[in-house]
């Protein structure tokens, strides 16, 4: 998790349906460390930004917002699972927001719009909140962080491999496979499961330590990879695209 420090915080005005683009320009951005006496590449230095949804921001905690999206110009485009809180009467907990990258005459533009086709879509039916980890083979250009799904909801996602990929990646593209593993417990001592392949259709069946068995069902619809992940009981049909 992560702390937002209010001086950090800034709004961005909503696009609305006026034909004018209203631009907002970031009041701060970064406090670059003096490495005029440090060994210290500027290369590894990497902006990142955080989104919420207003007034959700100002909430407690940091699961109000995403994840760090990472900011530089080799990753044009990237989906962002951004919360707005409670889950809504359709499960989701989050909105998929595609955040685009452009530079002109040492201007950054970043642009912020409804993602209407989001990479990947978890469902998680067990009564206890979930770890996602990709199964990344080589060394990340950037930092990459565990996806948490709270019980009884449904996320968005986007994994490493279709961010710094796009737009070379494709649709029939192979993806990584998946760990999961129940949030740990005060008393219980939680493992990665083994991997779960999802580029398939189909069901399989994973342990999850401190839980228990549980059915990963994998769906591939217009582009979008829906997993469902239920304890034995609650397996049933995945929500489609009509739920995004």
């Amino acid at each position: 998790y992560f702390h937002v420090p209010d001086s950090a915080t800034f709004s961005i005005c909503p696009g609305g349906e006026q034909p004018a683009v209203k631009s907002s320009s970031l009041p701060c951005w970064d406090l670059m460390p003096d490495i005029s006496q440090s060994p210290l590449d500027t290369s590894l230095l990497q902006k990142q930004i955080l989104l919420a949804f207003s007034p959700s921001a100002g909430a407690a905690g940091s699961h109000c917002w995403s994840l760090p999206a990472i900011v530089r110009q080799e990753f044009p485009r990237q989906s962002v699972a951004v919360p707005f809180g409670n889950c809504g009467g359709n499960g989701f907990c989050t909105r998929a927001v595609a955040l685009t990258y452009q530079e002109h005459f040492g201007v950054t533009y970043l642009t912020l719009s409804e993602d209407p086709s989001p990479r990947i879509i978890f469902h998680n039916r067990c009564p206890v909140t979930i770890l996602i980890k990709e199964n990344i083979k080589d060394i990340p250009k950037f930092e990459v962080y565990c996806r948490r799904i709270p019980s009884e909801c449904s996320i968005h996602h986007e994994l490493y491999h279709q961010i710094s990929s796009y737009p070379d990646c494709k649709t029939k593209d192979l993806l990584p496979s998946l760990f999961l593993r129940v949030e740990s417990l005060e008393d219980v001592t939680t493992e990665w499961s083994d991997a779960v392949d999802i580029n398939n259709q189909g069901t399989q069946v994973v342990f999850l330590t401190g839980f228990g068995y549980v059915y990963v069902d994998i769906v591939l619809q217009c582009g979008t990879v829906f997993v469902t992940v239920a304890p034995e009981g609650k397996v049933g049909p995945s929500l489609t695209a009509t739920n995004r």
